[in-house]
């Protein structure tokens, strides 16, 4: 049992790295830098009822002409640690965020799944044109208990800063 715990903690530990290590790449011969691929967001729901899971997607696309090792690897399991979020009432004050979003921010969650689905996967690299959509509870990361409209933008954990995916308003009821 302890051997298996040692073993998932560890490939969690791995893909958690690697994630988080993956830098932007620039497109060659630019005389700026770009970002090398977007983020764009969208909720999965019209409206939202308090105190229930509020799923937003991300999808990253590559939009280099190069494979860009780092962007193919977020599982499900692994995607709460790859992104960070902002979010904000309508009137553009921030809401607080919950003690495991502050450790994502840190680099002190290490797990973001209820099952090691995916832990074993060796980091994967998006081609060219290609994207990738996965899926964040915005509710595990930020006190939404009041009804209201918010805005959401979301990037990737390891862009400080970095390309931001467009703003989104999430509506949550009572």
């Amino acid at each position: 049992m302890v051997r298996r715990i040692l073993t998932v903690t560890f490939l969690t530990l791995v893909v958690f790295l690697h994630v988080c290590c993956a830098k932007p790449q620039a497109i060659e011969g630019s005389s700026t830098r770009v970002a090398a691929y977007t983020l764009s967001t969208r909720a999965t729901r019209s409206s939202y009822v308090v105190g229930s899971p509020v799923w937003i997607e991300i999808t990253v696309k590559n939009t280099s002409d190069h494979e860009i090792i780092g962007l193919g690897v977020e599982a499900e399991t692994a995607s709460d640690l790859a992104y960070i979020a902002e979010v904000r009432h309508l009137d553009g004050s921030v809401v607080p965020p919950t003690q495991f979003e502050k450790d994502v921010r840190d680099g002190k969650a290490f797990w973001a799944g209820s099952t090691s689905q995916g832990l074993g996967d060796h980091p994967e690299g998006l081609k060219p044109g290609l994207s990738k959509t996965v899926r964040i509870d915005l509710a595990r990361r930020f006190d939404l208990s009041q009804p209201g409209k918010y805005v959401v933008q979301v990037q990737r954990q390891n862009d400080k800063p970095g390309a931001k995916s467009n703003a989104v308003t999430i509506t949550i009821v009572r």
